[in-house]
């Protein structure tokens, strides 16, 4: 069981092109509140045999796939995302995406 934790909020700030024609919003710097939500997860993913992404967390908002040649620099402003629950999804290249089960966060 992992510990209660806040509702936070992320601000998204930065459009960015990624590796294979991904357009995406990031924030400056991922929230403590969601570095925090991730590191409990990895314990009980771990355990279940899951096996975990390598390198740091890299918090984003997908908004294109080939989405090659954009202007990155067209964007500005902040995108204000609320983060109320995190759910468990299920992904499938053919299927895509399917959610399981949602987890509340405390409200504050």
């Amino acid at each position: 069981m992992l510990p209660p934790r806040a509702a936070f909020e992320i601000g998204f700030t930065r459009l960015a092109a990624w590796r294979h024609g991904l357009a995406v919003l990031e924030p400056a710097a991922a929230p403590p509140a969601l570095a925090a939500l991730h590191a409990d997860l990895a314990t009980p993913l771990r355990a279940c045999g899951l096996p975990l992404e390598r390198g740091a967390l890299r918090a984003h908002v997908t908004l294109a796939r080939e989405a090659a040649g954009f202007d990155a620099a067209a964007w500005s402003g902040t995108l204000r995302w609320p983060v109320c629950a995190y759910s468990l999804v299920h992904s499938h290249p053919a299927l895509g995406y399917r959610r399981l089960r949602d987890y509340p966060l405390d409200p504050g």
